[in-house]
């Protein structure tokens, strides 16, 4: 794979992934922050102007985030390989 693009409504840009990891499930909670797991990285994308700016969360470098769910009060459930529920 090659990352994940953002179409800015006329054309598409790269959000490079952190590390060259791939991420491997995106969702959106309630404020409209994409979230990414991948293999030891659980990252929070978010729009702030023109610009996308990625923040790694704390806690989640040395685990495989594997899938993620939004829950309808804005929380972001992170399921993760041999390491549990988050």
């Amino acid at each position: 794979s090659q990352g994940i693009w953002l179409w800015n409504g006329h054309s598409c840009i790269q959000i490079k992934e952190n590390n060259n990891v791939p991420f491997s499930d995106l969702t959106e909670d309630g404020n409209h922050q994409i979230w990414a797991a991948g293999y030891k990285n659980l990252c929070v994308l978010q729009k702030q102007g023109q610009n996308i700016t990625v923040s790694n969360v704390e806690g989640f470098s040395d685990k495989d985030a594997r899938a993620l769910c939004a829950t309808p009060n804005g929380s972001v459930w992170v399921g993760t390989l041999n390491s549990g529920l988050f």
